[in-house]
């Protein structure tokens, strides 16, 4: 007996070829057309895609249709959840995945009933880390579509921390019985003819077939229930079902248990292309400045808003919950996958930047108050006249070394230099600039003030020292001082000359070229010509990278670089590298070969070394002036990898270095382009060279051993079926040649790297990694008035290879939420200390359900490899 569970639903991209208020105005019409559906027939059952973003939408419109949503989802014939939205896995951040499944089922909840189904049908791939997120909400399944190479319709999917879910795929996709056909004979040929595609593909376990009624921005089939009750009435081996996925994955648990199955289990990353499109040449490179933002904005609220927060609330602050909240959802509607993707049209991304600067401005705004909050609690009683306290917050759970840069201002005096030294007066490395003289519109601080913002005239400082041991999650008091007299610091310099940068640990040569000769210390190991660039044309779309028929691939090698030592002290030089490149303008007509018109760019890149620092950071301006072209960035580390090992959503994934396959590909080619989230490296267990990029998630290492960084994709449409690249037809032919002139990305561009040579594996530099990307942050904001000490650390996690994830206050509670993970494929522990006592100390699942209640002394944690773990902790006075 063949079993067809039929699920009448909706994909629902919030916004793509058409923007959001353009789709909410079809929302609300299916919305309603459902609604009416549901009161007329109660056999009838719909799905609303897995995410509540919509409910938000269409009650905004239409709120007094608010009682007939719940009654609905309530009685479990109007579905939804356990998403916010449905977003991208790989270039939403781990920590984001998180916060969208916690919203989405906070939502559903208040609307009676969450689909418990890890629902994610059109997701161009999915990371490796999934399995164990579901289960942190009590999901114990997944149903997927693209990226799967599988021989059955049904398997075990391990995370790399051993967490399984029963994972459903779609080889057909989510669209598979997108209308069915009213006369029952007609309807029951297309349902074995649906089935008999799956077979085709793969082996179903079970004789429970998914028939999936729908697909993008589709009302229900209002006849449906008549014609699965008249094909039930045909002779033959077969059951019809309107049917739900959790019914669905029941029926799938039940079959397996009563024959005994035993399926196979998948330990990885989804990313083939072999039974459908997954546009990763593509979309992980498609309108940069997206993916940059959206990486500042999420390590902006994770990293520093909601930390910060959570502390200020702990010594009497209210904490700004639904600010957080509505500064997380601006951020989560635009990982949306058509959004953050960068595949939809112009005005959608419009939309999107305007998101991300709410966000932006919210989480700016929580960081200063509660910075400030701090500020004025630590003690200040012996501060002398000319002296300014400077307070440096570190947002990562070690204790570290970092150069601190940055500008400050004071009331202008005659004849005065600055020093930085430490609470005690000791002198400190550093490096002072007077800036001049300049108006400054002053906002007085504090939250309620009774004057008026006004201009002064204030006298500008960039300073720069270095500030050791800043605790780990907490603050440290720096002290600067005014004085008639200059204080010499006799530390060596760290450019020699400049072209030549040198510290404990490293020696950087800047070649005639602009590239890199890096020599690490602690290996011996030498590292030449790094650091190049090379372009190419781009004749594909928003989903996909592909060359013309004939390419003309442009680079940096040979040409002759300005090199000016812009700063240099005992404390930080930075070198200033300008090289400037002729492109081509842009296609030809025909996009068969780049244009014989070409246009002088300049690459200006900003090199500089830190004392004390492991690695060595780069800042390349551009002003991209031409279309139809790929910039990246190349570093030769020689010798022919077979891996590369590249940080991801609570992981580093490790991918075989592989040739491209172009020409000679059945699908989508396969150019070895690939995400990395933090840093990609490349090493031999002896030695190695990671670089970390921020907000740049698509690199490609070559068989020879080049690792290249894809830096901006310029391209001009949304679709075009024209690409070298592919070789079948994309389900989006119908946006065929739809322009999209902003994807040319003819704008200023600001690009973060660092090269961070090492010993050993990739394990040596994850911690340097993270440095680079989030560094510390200060306030000049005192309170001679206050009792916190000089230095303190709210949180510390003592353990190799741990990091911070979140620190937050509960969505339901006045206690802590702190959530870390193990970065490594081996087991490890941790050591969790908090600067107050504890009362109450839980275990808690990713949806803040509390699990387990441990002893108020426990705090040592053991963790599986890539193991995630969420901690609820009570201190006294809360």
């Amino acid at each position: 007996m063949d079993y067809f569970h039929i699920i009448s639903h909706t994909h629902w991209d919030r916004e793509w070829y058409l923007t959001y208020q353009q789709f909410r105005m079809k929302l609300v019409h299916l919305i309603d057309y459902t609604l009416d559906i549901l009161k007329n027939n109660p056999d009838f059952k719909f799905m609303l895609d897995g995410q509540t973003v919509v409910l938000e939408d269409y009650l905004e419109i239409n709120p007094q249709r608010e009682s007939e949503l719940k009654n609905y989802i309530k009685e479990g014939r109007l579905l939804v959840g356990p998403w916010y939205v449905l977003s991208d896995e790989f270039l939403s951040d781990g920590e984001s995945l998180i916060r969208n499944l916690l919203i989405g089922h906070k939502i559903a909840q208040r609307f009676g009933r969450v689909m418990k189904v890890g629902y994610l049908p059109d997701i161009f791939g999915h990371i490796s880390i999934m399995p164990q997120i579901l289960r942190g909400f009590d999901i114990d399944n997944a149903v997927i579509w693209r990226g799967v190479d599988a021989r059955e319709t049904e398997f075990f999917w391990q995370s790399p921390d051993r967490t399984k879910v029963l994972c459903i795929w779609m080889p057909t996709g989510y669209t598979n019985l997108i209308s069915l056909p009213a006369e029952p004979s007609k309807a029951l040929d297309k349902l074995i003819k649906s089935k008999e595609d799956i077979l085709a593909r793969a082996k179903n376990n079970t004789c429970n077939f998914l028939m999936m009624n729908g697909g993008d921005h589709l009302v229900p089939q209002i006849n449906l229930t008549h014609i699965i009750a008249e094909v039930n009435k045909l002779p033959g081996r077969h059951k019809v079902l309107l049917s739900t996925l959790p019914e669905y994955i029941s029926q799938i648990k039940r079959k397996i248990k009563e024959k005994n199955i035993i399926l196979k289990t998948k330990k990885k990353e989804f990313i083939s292309a072999k039974h459908y499109f997954v546009h990763t040449s593509g979309v992980l490179s498609s309108r940069i400045y997206l993916k940059q933002t959206n990486e500042k904005v999420e390590d902006l609220l994770r990293y520093y808003a909601e930390p910060l927060a959570t502390f200020a609330f702990s010594l009497g602050k209210e904490y700004p919950t639904l600010l957080l909240e509505k500064a997380w959802k601006y951020l989560l509607q635009n990982q949306a996958h058509d959004s953050i993707c960068g595949c939809s049209i112009d005005e959608v991304h419009q939309d999107m930047v305007w998101r991300f600067k709410q966000a932006e401005e919210i989480g700016v705004e929580i960081l200063k108050e509660s910075m400030s909050f701090i500020a004025e609690r630590v003690e200040n009683s012996d501060l002398k006249e000319g002296e300014y306290p400077v307070l440096i917050y570190n947002p990562l759970n070690w204790e570290r070394d970092e150069v601190i840069n940055f500008v400050m201002d004071i009331p202008p005096e005659k004849n005065i230099y600055l020093a930085v030294t430490d609470k005690d007066g000791n002198l400190l490395p550093s490096q002072i600039k007077n800036c001049g003289k300049k108006k400054k519109f002053y906002i007085y601080p504090g939250s309620t003030y009774r004057k008026l913002p006004d201009f002064t005239i204030r006298e500008f400082w960039q300073v720069s020292f270095l500030a050791k041991k800043l605790p780990p999650l907490g603050y440290k008091k720096f002290i600067i001082k005014t004085s008639l007299k200059k204080k010499q610091n006799k530390n060596q310099v760290i450019a020699r000359r400049k072209d030549y940068l040198e510290n404990e640990y490293l020696k950087v040569k800047i070649n005639s070229n602009g590239t890199i000769n890096l020599f690490d210390k602690r290996t011996g190991y030498h590292y030449n010509n790094l650091h190049f660039f090379e372009d190419g044309a781009d004749s594909g779309d928003e989903y996909n990278y592909s060359p013309p028929l004939k390419d003309k691939l442009i680079n940096t090698k040979n040409k002759k670089a300005e090199i000016n030592l812009l700063e240099n002290g005992p404390v930080r030089a930075t070198v200033k590298v300008v090289l400037k490149i002729k492109l081509p303008l842009s296609l030809e007509k025909n996009r068969k070969l780049r244009s014989k018109e070409e246009i002088t760019h300049t690459i200006t890149s900003f090199i500089t070394l830190n004392k004390g620092s492991r690695r060595v950071e780069i800042e390349t301006e551009l002003d991209n002036l031409s279309k139809d072209h790929r910039l990246r960035v190349a570093f030769p580390l020689g010798g022919r990898p077979k891996y590369s090992y590249a940080g991801s959503q609570f992981s580093v994934v490790k991918r075989e270095v592989k040739p491209p396959d172009f020409p000679n590909f059945t699908r989508e080619a396969n150019f070895g382009l690939a995400h990395q989230r933090y840093f990609v490296d490349i090493n031999d267990g002896e030695k190695g060279l990671a670089i970390s990029a921020i907000g740049l998630p698509q690199f490609q290492v070559t068989p020879e051993g080049i690792l290249y960084l894809t830096l901006l994709r310029s391209v001009g449409y949304l679709v075009r079926d024209d690409l070298l690249s592919i070789k079948r037809v994309r389900g989006v032919h119908g946006l065929v040649n739809t322009p999209t002139p902003e994807a040319q990305c003819l704008r200023h561009f600001t690009f973060k790297y660092a090269l961070l040579p090492h010993s050993k594996g990739w394990e040596e530099i994850s911690k340097e990694a993270f440095s680079f990307r989030l560094p510390p942050i200060l306030t000049l904001e005192n309170s001679k008035n206050a009792s916190l000490p000089a230095s303190m650390s709210f949180i510390s996690l003592e353990g190799k290879n741990i990091f911070i994830s979140a620190v937050k206050k509960a969505e339901a509670g006045n206690f802590w939420v702190v959530r870390f993970y193990n970065l490594s494929p081996k087991k490890t522990s941790a050591k969790l200390k908090i600067y107050s006592p504890i009362v109450k100390i839980k275990i808690l699942n990713l949806n803040e359900e509390i699990q387990e209640e441990l002893n108020s002394s426990h705090n040592v944690f053991h963790f599986m490899p890539y193991e995630i773990k969420t901690v609820g902790i009570w201190t006294k006075g809360e």
